[in-house]
């Protein structure tokens, strides 16, 4: 992912454990692993968008429905997202050994 985090670390975007900004080659590795989890990440907010502004459509964008929905949505981001540096982080350790 260099477009998005670059080739080394950085203080604004990326995945930011001890591992991954001890080095440059853990800092890309940790990157390279967690692309694909990213990506999943991606479209997994997009689909979620998609499903609320269906929801919003239908039942009202204020409604119970729309709420329990975009939670659910957060939810699941988060966890890809969590579960992506989670991999990125454990591919920078086993470079450190």
């Amino acid at each position: 992912m260099p477009r998005l985090v670059g080739d080394e670390p950085n203080p604004v975007v990326g995945i930011r454990t001890k591992a991954t900004i001890a080095s440059p080659e853990a800092w890309q590795l940790a990157h390279q692993s967690a692309q694909p989890l990213l990506r999943r990440t991606m479209w997994t907010a997009v689909a979620g968008l998609c499903m609320q502004v269906a929801i919003g459509v239908v039942t009202g964008f204020g409604s119970v429905v729309s709420a329990v929905a975009s939670t659910v949505v957060f939810l699941a981001v988060l966890l890809v997202l969590l579960f992506a540096g989670v991999k990125g982080n454990a591919a920078a350790k086993s470079l450190q050994r």
